[in-house]
């Protein structure tokens, strides 16, 4: 757990893994808080073990790519939008619906007098 906290606390984007023998005492919820993206259990054998870690490290690298990416549109969208959709995650859902987004930078249009 210690290890976890501290490549978390180098890196805060670190996806860890956990591959463990130790499932029966192991505290998952505890690996949660201190970092850990999921754990997966050493009594898994062969290309089941693999495949296992392959899809869990991917579903890692995917959730970073999102969390990056919605944080970068934090900066420009207006929180009442994340607000929104936090609080009705169904606004998301693929319809056929038309919208528009604007984007105005009023910088460039200030003349001062």
């Amino acid at each position: 757990m210690t290890m976890l906290q501290e490549a978390r606390r180098l890196d805060p984007s670190v996806m860890a893994i956990l591959f463990t023998a130790k499932e029966k005492s192991l505290d998952r919820y505890a690996a949660f808080e201190f970092g850990a993206f999921d754990v997966v259990e050493k009594n898994i054998r062969g290309t089941a073990a693999v495949r296992e870690i392959n899809i869990k490290a991917r579903a890692a690298l995917q959730y970073r790519e999102w969390s990056q990416r919605i944080n970068f549109l934090r900066r420009y969208f207006d929180p009442k939008v994340f607000d929104a959709i936090h609080n009705d995650p169904s606004v998301l859902a693929l319809s056929q619906r038309t919208v528009t987004i604007c984007f105005w930078d009023i910088r460039g249009f200030f003349v001062p007098l």
